[in-house]
């Protein structure tokens, strides 16, 4: 059984905890996901089963959109509501234009540090483990990218606002930031996952939906197939004998494709038989325009390669 699974992650449990319990509902060992959710927030959960698992890194890399809360006034050392609060400061009562001010000046290149309370390994070790111990690790800041950032609802001591960002972005580390620029503390109380690359959680199952699946047989029809996860990227046909090659990873030469999307060198590109069906990921070498009908050289580099149960 393989495909990707969206799934409507609840409040409390943590992603290994999902991990397993699918595992248990779709009966394999193979269940992966594409980027984790803290325990206190809920939302899509891009679950991956059997042979999805090995495009786990092309779907990691897709921008996410979250809702989030924030509340101000008080800060908590794992930067959300679960935490211990740790200092105080007054808040000015919000004025909406001030925030969206506030909010609008934060898109674009945003240098994070990663949370002591975030499951990054520093040495080997995760650095929760070490928060739990009381201890302040090192940790080097890295840039992520907001794209968006949207105010949604402004309080007194309560805002919600809406963020489109990068891969790797920490939005507890977000709200702290956008509470001191409006010169106070915060922390997160509420937090939302709404899509995930090309994905969201309006197309996604809860976890009552697809154990009441599962005892009617039903669990496969929650599945979407490698290709159809995929389909941001370009598409190139390839003849018979030239797929059979691929699958026992030869790399397919131009004379043997049938057609292609326009792609260009360093692209990613799905690489199907003449039935559509998924055979491998590759990475082009040269633009689609450099290829012709008479070249013998591939112009790809396998990158994945699927066995025929995992189209």
């Amino acid at each position: 059984m393989d495909g990707v699974l969206l799934l409507d992650k609840p409040i409390g449990p943590t992603s290994h905890d999902l991990v397993y319990k699918i595992r248990r509902l779709y009966g394999t060992r193979k269940v992966g996901h594409a980027g984790t959710l803290d325990p206190f927030a809920s939302g899509l959960l891009v679950m991956l089963i059997g042979q999805a698992t090995k495009i786990s890194n092309f779907l990691l890399n897709a921008d996410k959109t979250y809702e989030a809360e924030l509340k101000l006034g008080e800060a908590t050392d794992t930067l959300d509501h679960t935490g211990r609060i740790t200092d105080a400061a007054p808040v000015t009562p919000l004025v909406r234009r001030d925030a969206e001010r506030v909010l609008s000046a934060m898109i674009g290149e945003f240098e994070q540090t990663p949370p002591m309370f975030s499951a990054i390994k520093v040495n080997g070790t995760p650095l929760h483990r070490a928060a739990r111990r009381g201890k302040e690790v090192e940790r080097k800041a890295k840039i992520v990218h907001i794209h968006a950032l949207t105010l949604l609802e402004c309080g007194e001591t309560r805002l919600r606002f809406r963020v489109v960002c990068s891969k790797g972005t920490y939005v507890r580390v977000l709200g702290s930031a956008i509470a001191e620029r409006l010169g106070t503390l915060g922390h997160l109380s509420a937090l939302r996952r709404t899509h995930s690359g090309q994905f969201s959680v309006s197309g996604a199952a809860t976890l009552e939906e697809l154990t009441a699946a599962t005892e009617k047989g039903r669990e496969e029809e929650y599945l979407i197939s490698l290709d159809r996860a995929l389909t941001n990227y370009h598409k190139v046909k390839l003849t018979p004998s030239a797929g059979c090659g691929v699958t026992h990873g030869v790399r397919p030469p131009a004379i043997e494709i049938l057609a292609a999307d326009d792609f260009h060198c360093g692209d990613v590109v799905r690489l199907v038989d003449e039935n559509e069906r998924l055979l491998a990921l590759a990475k082009a070498v040269v633009d689609a325009g450099e290829t012709n009908d008479e070249q013998a050289s591939s112009p790809f580099e396998l990158l994945r390669v699927f066995t025929e149960s995992g189209a």
